[in-house]
């Protein structure tokens, strides 16, 4: 294990998230994928921490009901580490593959670089071509370089995201494009993306409007895609794209899409939200 300067973390696990059933398994994973490094959690919800992990020393939470980017973009400042790896709550990671991919990160990456923590959905591994941006006919748009790298699930520098901009959060309401937008900043810049050595975890997959993915997907497909799509359709794009870390405290702070726009009835547990909602809830916690 790395020694830890000033009783900091060698890492901090950042996870944007409302599935607080799954927590206490997604902690105990996170146990087995991470053993030589250590790490603080923190949970970036609007949602309580559950009743049986909340007196873990390792967890912080930062209440919110913004969208995905204006999350992270909160919780970045927060971090103590030097590093941190941005993930979700619906996944089970790999035994030792977070170890293993901060080997990598150590002995490859300059403070300009990044990890693609390669991942799964549905339990479908996807090769490792996928996280290239020429395997996706969606992504060859003028604007983008065809030999760049793709990391939606990214290990990197605090003060690298903060000194990027970070997520553009006016512009963007769901995760997959303004992450996008930003490795593509990154890369343009000199970053280069290194992919993890194997598969750092496997997440859920919800098909379109299934379950508690309608906001995502309707954000996604109708807000997010048609103005990711315009803004690359500029080859020159690239050249002049700034972004104003500060461009969060200008964008919503309610996901109405997700929780509703009336501030006075938003939910207070993840169990509510499937409620109003009419989501199909499964508690996925095992009992013991």
């Amino acid at each position: 294990m790395l020694r830890e300067l000033n009783n900091m973390k060698n890492i901090t696990i950042l996870i944007p998230g409302i599935r607080t059933p799954n927590w206490k398994n997604l902690l105990e994973s996170l146990k087995q994928t991470c053993k030589r490094y250590s790490y603080d959690v923190l949970f970036t919800s609007p949602f309580d921490i559950p009743r049986e992990i909340k007196e873990r020393d390792n967890i912080k939470l930062i209440k919110s009901y913004a969208t995905i980017p204006v999350c992270v973009q909160q919780s970045v400042l927060e971090i103590d580490s030097e590093l941190f790896f941005l993930t979700v709550d619906d996944c089970v990671f790999a035994e030792d593959a977070l170890d293993e991919a901060l080997d990598l990160y150590h002995d490859r990456c300059s403070e300009k670089d990044i990890i693609s923590a390669l991942y799964g959905e549905g339990g479908n591994k996807m090769e490792q071509k996928y996280w290239l941006v020429n395997t996706h006919q969606d992504l060859r748009l003028p604007g983008i370089p065809k030999g760049f790298a793709l990391a939606n699930q990214p290990i990197m520098r605090k003060e690298l995201f903060i000194e990027s901009g970070g997520f553009d959060c006016e512009t963007f309401r769901y995760m997959d494009k303004p992450i996008h937008d930003l490795m593509f900043r990154l890369q343009y810049n000199g970053s280069k993306i290194f992919h993890s050595p194997k598969h750092i975890c496997i997440a859920e997959w919800l098909n379109g409007h299934d379950g508690d993915h309608m906001p995502v997907h309707e954000d996604q497909v109708n807000h997010d895609t048609p103005i990711f799509n315009s803004l690359y359709s500029d080859p020159n794009l690239l050249e002049e794209r700034e972004i104003s870390y500060d461009n969060w405290k200008s964008a919503p702070q309610i996901w109405e899409r997700r929780f509703g726009p009336d501030p006075d009835k938003l939910p207070k547990t993840y169990e509510e939200l499937c409620i109003i909602n009419n989501y199909k809830f499964e508690k996925k916690v095992k009992e013991g």
